[in-house]
């Protein structure tokens, strides 16, 4: 279970930077650097044509059905949490209280994650799932 949860997380990063929507700049930008992070892991381990159209469909089901917005939701609180770091006349229970937002945002967006990766893990050949192990180990 935790080989498997190590190499979704590998999935995660090569595949989910920048889920999330953003304005215009920044979503091309974004959109870019996952695509190229999900051709080199596709060149990596050799993913068929319809590996790699079957794993994109299945993020993009996802990002609409909810990790867009746990996405969104996070940066929020992030950013909420750092307005507050920042502003001298803050509370310490205000910040306790962000930070906590910050962190449920985070656990929401983990979970809406491994969802995700675990359902395109499952396109993946017991070989390929062997090379993920492998690609996570570095």
């Amino acid at each position: 279970m935790r080989s498997r949860l190590i190499t979704l997380g590998v999935v995660t990063s090569l595949l989910a930077g920048g889920l999330a929507l953003a304005g215009p700049g920044r979503a091309t930008r974004h959109a870019d650097a996952r695509s190229d992070r999900f051709e080199r892991l596709a060149r990596r381990l050799d993913l068929t044509d319809g590996q790699q159209a079957r794993m994109k469909e299945i993020f993009e089901q996802h990002r609409a059905a909810g990790l867009g917005d746990a996405a969104q939701r996070s940066r929020e609180s992030r950013r909420d949490l750092r307005r507050l770091i920042h502003d001298p006349a803050a509370g310490e229970a205000d910040i306790r209280d962000a930070a906590q937002r910050s962190a449920q945002a985070d656990a929401d967006l983990a979970v809406e994650r491994h969802r995700a990766f675990a359902e395109a893990f499952e396109v993946l050949t017991p070989e390929q799932r062997e090379r993920m192990k492998e690609l996570r180990r570095y």
